[in-house]
C-alpha cells in the first residue's frame, strides 16, 4: 500500500463488503456469491482453521462426485485470494492485511491490525454515545449510527450461516444506543429532531416497540395528538395481524391519547363555528413568525396518461401526511401542502416515507413520483 495509515474495512452491517478509501475492493462493487459466502463465513470464524468439509457444510455446497465439496472449496478460496492479492478495483496487493492460510487440516483467514470492522465502530460509537448529553452532539451522533448501521449483521447472507446471535448482539447494541439518545433528545424537548429520526429508524425496523413509544411520546407531547393516534392504531392492527402482543406501555399510551383526543374534541364543539377554528388555527400556526414550516410538492409522472392519478394521490396523502397539514390537490398529478411546524432536518425522512410507501403500493413501471420539499419563509 501507498501509506503506513492505510486501513481495510470490513463492512458487515448490511451489504458485506471489503473497503479501502470508502470504496469497495471488488470490481465494480460486485461479489460472486458463493465468494462472499465464503468470506462471509472467515469473518465470523476469524483465526479459526476450517476444514473444508466443515466449511462446504456451512455453506451447503454440494456435488455429484467424491471429494467434489473439497475441491469447490479450494477453487472458492483460490478466487478470493486472487481478488485480495491484486485481481481487485485498485489492482493492489491486500493479502498482507488479509491472509488466507493452508495447512494439513484446512484454511484459516487471519486479519491484521490494519483492518478495521464496522461492528467494531458501532461498539465504540455506542460507548461514546452513553456519555453525551449536549443537544447537537446528540443529533451528530444519532446521524453517525443511522449511516453506519445500514441494516442487521450480514443481512445479505444467504447461505443460512450466519450466527444469530451476532445479528442479535449488534442490533441490540445499535438499538440500544438509538434509545438512549432519543429519551435525552425527547427530554430536552427536542420534538422535531427526535421525531425525524425515529421516522427514519421506522423505515428499517417498523415494529420496535421502543423506538415506537418514544416517537408516540414526541408526538403527543407536540401536540401532534392526531398523527399519534393514527401511527398508534396502524401500530397495533398490524402487531396483532401478525400475532403479536402490543406492550403494556404501548397500550397505556393509545388509551392516553384516546382520552387527550377525545378532551380536544370537547373544546372544539364549545368553541363556535367551523369558521372560527380554522381562523384560529391559521392565526396561531400559520401566521406565527418564530414558526418554521415547509412546502411539499408531490407530482406523479408517466409520458402517458395515468388513470386514477388523483386517488393515487388521496392515498399518499392519507398515508404518508399528517392531518394538520394544509394540503392542495393543484391537478390530477400534482398536490402541494404547507407543513406545518416542520424543519428542514425533517424533509429526507418525510421524502423517503413518501417514495418508500408510492414503490410499495403501486408497483407500476410506467408511473414515476417526484418529491420536493422546502423551506417556507416569510416576505416582511
Amino acid at each position: 500500500m501507498d501509506s503506513k495509515n492505510d486501513k481495510l474495512l470490513i463492512k458487515t452491517l448490511g451489504f458485506t463488503d471489503i473497503q479501502y478509501n470508502g470504496k469497495s475492493i471488488f470490481a465494480e462493487g460486485k461479489i460472486a456469491e458463493k465468494v462472499k459466502a465464503l468470506l462471509q463465513y472467515f469473518i465470523v470464524n476469524p483465526n479459526k482453521v476450517c476444514t473444508p468439509n466443515e466449511i462446504s457444510s456451512a455453506l451447503r455446497w454440494s456435488g455429484e462426485y467424491e471429494n467434489a465439496e473439497s475441491k469447490l472449496t479450494a477453487s472458492i478460496v483460490y478466487k478470493l485470494k486472487s481478488i485480495l492479492a491484486k485481481n481487485n478495483a485498485f489492482d493492489m496487493d491486500f493479502s498482507e492485511y488479509i491472509s488466507i492460510t493452508y495447512n494439513k487440516i484446512g484454511y484459516k483467514m487471519t486479519f491484521s491490525d490494519k483492518v478495521g470492522f464496522d461492528t467494531d465502530i458501532l461498539s465504540e460509537l455506542a460507548q461514546e454515545a452513553a456519555e453525551l448529553s449536549e443537544c447537537q452532539d446528540l443529533l451528530n451522533m444519532a446521524k453517525r449510527l443511522q449511516s453506519l448501521y445500514a441494516d442487521r449483521f450480514m443481512s445479505d447472507s444467504i447461505s443460512g450461516h450466519t450466527a444469530v446471535f451476532l445479528q442479535n448482539r449488534y442490533h441490540n447494541m445499535y438499538c440500544a444506543a438509538m434509545v438512549d439518545i432519543l429519551e435525552k433528545l425527547r427530554k430536552l424537548k427536542k420534538y422535531d429532531e427526535t421525531i425525524s429520526i425515529c421516522e427514519r429508524f421506522l423505515e428499517k425496523d417498523e415494529y420496535n416497540e421502543k423506538i415506537n413509544y418514544i416517537f408516540l411520546q414526541s408526538l403527543t407531547e407536540a401536540n401532534q395528538t392526531a398523527s399519534a393516534l393514527r401511527h398508534c392504531e396502524n401500530l397495533m392492527q398490524t402487531m396483532r395481524l401478525t400475532g403479536v402482543t402490543p406492550s403494556r406501555e404501548i397500550t397505556a399510551l393509545y388509551n392516553g391519547i384516546i382520552n387527550e383526543k377525545e378532551k380536544d374534541n370537547s373544546i372544539i364543539s364549545r368553541e363556535g363555528s367551523i369558521k372560527d377554528i380554522i381562523s384560529k388555527l391559521v392565526d396561531e400556526e400559520i401566521n406565527k413568525k418564530s414558526a418554521v414550516h415547509s412546502v411539499l410538492k408531490i407530482e406523479l409522472m408517466s409520458a402517458a396518461e395515468i388513470n386514477n392519478s388523483s386517488d393515487i394521490l388521496k392515498r399518499i396523502i392519507a398515508e404518508c401526511l399528517r392531518s394538520e397539514y394544509i394540503i392542495c390537490l393543484l391537478d390530477e398529478r400534482t398536490v402541494i401542502a404547507l407543513l406545518s411546524t416542520v424543519k428542514e432536518i425533517s424533509h429526507e425522512s418525510i421524502k423517503l416515507r413518501i417514495e418508500k410507501y408510492f414503490r410499495k403500493c403501486f408497483r407500476r413501471r410506467d408511473i414515476g413520483i417526484s418529491v420536493i420539499i422546502s423551506p417556507a419563509f416569510y416576505v416582511d
